[in-house]
């Protein structure tokens, strides 16, 4: 009997975190894509939970033609920002995009949560691609100076 209870206790981590997951997954649907939780936490209050965007302030990433020509930039402007005018979907927009400094995981599942949400695009980015184009932005912007 006291073999049965050791092994019973041994076993009871693993037991709880199969029921937390299980009971996670029933009650609130699938397990949240960790792009889109990076999404919400960094993006979503300027350009919108759907991507939407504010009005006349910030560009909706939905649907973006100028993200979509331009999805290889996406990463250096997360990374450095942007400021200036530019033109979204026919409309100017001229507020500033402060950077965000995540690392290359977090940039690349951003990247592919966007690609999929907002593009309708197959696309995926690695973080090894992802590392190779930051380290590009980083030489461009320095160039710049």
């Amino acid at each position: 009997m006291k073999g049965k209870v050791l092994d019973w206790l041994k076993f009871s981590p693993l037991i709880f975190l199969a029921g937390a997951f299980a009971y996670s997954f029933f009650n609130y649907g699938v397990l949240d894509n960790p792009g889109k939780l990076l999404y919400k936490k960094h993006c979503a209050d300027c350009h919108g939970i759907a991507g939407e965007g504010i009005k006349q302030l910030i560009p909706p990433l939905k649907n973006a033609d100028m993200a979509m020509e331009h999805f290889d930039s996406i990463a250096c402007w997360i990374r450095n920002g942007m400021n200036g005018a530019i033109v979204v979907n026919g409309k100017e927009y001229d507020q500033m995009m402060y950077p965000i400094k995540l690392n290359e995981v977090e940039t690349a599942n951003i990247l592919n949560y966007m690609a999929k949400e907002f593009f309708n695009s197959t696309r995926h980015v690695s973080a090894a691609e992802m590392a190779t184009q930051l380290k590009q932005c980083a030489a461009d912007e320095v160039a710049q100076q």
